[in-house]
């Protein structure tokens, strides 16, 4: 009798330490959001961004409406830089020289909501806005949602100059779209690729079929 409570005893141990061992093995690990992107509340990662010598940025940076430009020096859309529509800014950039700068903005450069329930903003490709010699000019920028979460930026929201980020995979999408012409129902599809690279996904392979007859 006491043989068989031992063997009992030992049983259930084993089918214990099975259960939580298989459980062990099967657990997957969670994958931390990259800083600023999805989910993520903290900030952006990447290379510091600075302004040539003689310019300077006003901040915050105001939300602007290609709608109603009013706030933004009654610049229309087609007087803005860049192509996306879920994070739209208006840049005031004053030139303090007695000649015209040439601002390049890269791939890769974010814009930092300072309200955690507003997308953050991402260029995907290089923006180049000349300044007038000492002048105050107003740059409405056009932009791709890095926090799919969150809203769409407007005109009340504040943001600030953020860093490039440097993530592989944004690097070949970047890549891509270099020196190409950028529809607006194309720029909807970019939209998605950037979903899909801020959740940490790989771009499918129709994400790259649409890249390639852009």
């Amino acid at each position: 009798m006491m043989k068989r409570i031992v063997k009992l005893l030992i049983a259930s141990m084993l089918v214990v330490s099975g259960g939580a061992a298989g459980t062990t093995a099967m657990a997957a690990p969670t994958k931390q959001p990259r800083p600023g992107l999805y989910k993520s509340t903290a900030a952006p990662v990447g290379m510091p961004f600075s302004l040539p010598e003689g310019l300077e940025l006003e901040e915050p940076i105001h939300g602007y409406s290609s709608e109603d430009p009013f706030k933004c020096d009654d610049k229309y859309r087609d007087r803005s830089y860049g192509h996306g529509d879920l994070v739209q800014l208006c840049l005031i950039l004053q030139n303090t020289t007695s000649k015209p700068i040439t601002l390049t903005l890269p791939p890769g450069l974010m814009f930092i909501s300072q309200s955690t329930k507003t997308q953050n903003g991402i260029l995907v490709q290089k923006i180049a806005i000349e300044v007038p010699a000492g002048e105050r000019f107003f740059a409405p920028v056009l932009m791709y949602c890095a926090n799919g979460p969150r809203q769409p930026s407007a005109t009340e929201d504040n943001y600030h100059l953020g860093p490039i980020i440097q993530y592989a995979d944004f690097q070949e999408l970047f890549r891509a779209l270099a020196d190409r012409d950028i529809s607006r129902q194309e720029a909807g599809d970019i939209q998605v690729m950037v979903n899909y690279l801020q959740e940490g996904k790989a771009l499918l392979p129709r994400h790259r079929d649409a890249l390639d007859k852009m």
